[in-house]
């Protein structure tokens, strides 16, 4: 009796070791291209930098997702593409993705979510500029590749994030900035 209790616990055991985790995590860089609108007629440039994000498969198919970042820096331009400014922001990114059913290691991907972006170290050549926090939605749409028997893969995504910023110059309200990037992230990626 106890030899086959112990037998039952060992496979029950290996079963559990043999089941996939739940959890990815993905390092990579990412672009911001800025779809720029506003009343002021300036400009934000496009910049590249390291991102990451952790997901957790919720249900079979069903993914969810928290995008971080190093903080970008943006140069402000004006309408002649003058630097006329600068200000950093994190977009912190939090999605709901669906894995489309395919066979083999590669998964195309759909997903939405919320995003807030905080807004920081605003500078305005020879004023005080200061723009708010944004909070607003984000769309996903790419693909993943895992490699055959390893944990390691590699995915490619396009992401609209909708970001919208109040500004003000020298305490004067001067509208909202919309900045809306098109954000384009290459991961590599780590199934535990």
């Amino acid at each position: 009796m106890k030899v086959s209790v112990l037998v039952g616990l060992l496979l029950g055991l290996a079963t559990v070791g043999a089941q996939a985790s739940p959890w990815t995590v993905k390092v990579g860089a990412s672009q911001v291209r800025p779809d720029v609108s506003s009343d002021l007629k300036i400009d934000v440039s496009d910049e590249v930098n390291l991102t990451g994000s952790i997901e957790y498969e919720l249900m079979p198919n069903v993914i969810g997702e928290v995008l971080l970042a190093v903080p970008f820096t943006h140069d402000v331009e004006d309408a002649t593409g003058q630097k006329i400014g600068s200000f950093k922001h994190l977009p912190p990114t939090v999605s709901v993705k669906y894995n489309l059913p395919t066979t083999g290691g590669f998964t195309p991907y759909v997903g939405a979510g919320l995003n807030y972006t905080f807004v920081f170290d605003e500078k305005l050549n020879g004023a005080k500029l200061k723009g708010d926090d944004s909070f607003g939605f984000s769309a996903v749409v790419g693909a993943g590749y895992q490699y055959p028997n390893s944990p390691w893969g590699v995915a490619l995504d396009v992401r609209y994030i909708n970001i919208e910023s109040d500004l003000t110059i020298d305490g004067v309200d001067k509208g909202t900035l919309k900045v809306d990037p098109t954000v384009v992230s290459l991961s590599a990626s780590y199934k535990y």
